[in-house]
């Protein structure tokens, strides 16, 4: 039991002194870790907050810790990639408006159960006498003569006519911004926009 004691006495302070040392250590790495951390933490985090903002052209940080190269790498890639195809669809968005805009044939997209004009071209515009925002501030009542075979139910009629795959063309008598009246032949099929027909 003396010998117990003795051995006791001993491993305590061994004790001690282990769990010190790994106290001792685990503050040392703590220390010494989380600035190296938190410096390449703080500059990936930087260029991901940016690239979900939609700005590709942030910095990668300025010296990355070797294991952070190839994911900082790989970020660069990625913006690199994604820039040049919103390049492009931005190029086939201007291409497409400058073919929608050049028709001579007034065009809207109208939702089809409310008869909201979700886009016009030009020419729509000047034969309406429209601003393109005031175009889109209209809708199919805006255009048409109530209490006529023009009404706006009458022209909703159509519209869903033609929603319903029935592509057809007729006469229409159309009203412009000022309330003067013409005649207009209507051509009227449905389109996929998205996800919306």
């Amino acid at each position: 039991s003396q010998r117990g004691k003795m051995l006791l006495a001993l491993l305590f302070p061994a004790v001690v002194l282990v769990l010190a040392g790994i106290m001792v250590q685990a503050l040392t790495m703590r220390m010494l870790l989380r600035p190296v951390l938190e410096r390449a933490f703080t500059g990936l985090n930087h260029m991901v907050t940016a690239f979900r903002a939609g700005d590709f052209s942030a910095p990668a940080p300025a010296r990355p810790d070797m294991e952070f190269v190839p994911l900082v790498q790989l970020l660069e890639e990625m913006a690199a990639t994604i820039e040049s195809q919103m390049a492009r669809l931005r190029e086939a968005e201007e291409n497409m408006r400058a073919i929608f805009d050049g028709l001579s044939e007034a065009i809207f997209l109208q939702d089809p159960t409310t008869g909201e004009i979700l886009q016009t071209n030009r020419r729509m515009q000047e034969m309406f006498d429209y601003t393109e925002s005031e175009a889109l501030q209209t809708s199919v009542s805006d255009l048409s003569l109530e209490d006529t075979q023009y009404s706006a139910e009458a022209a909703m009629e159509h519209i869903r006519r033609a929603a319903a795959g029935d592509r057809h063309r007729f006469e229409w008598l159309s009203k412009d911004k000022h309330g003067r009246t013409f005649w207009t032949e209507v051509s009227l099929q449905a389109a996929m926009v998205g996800q919306n027909l």
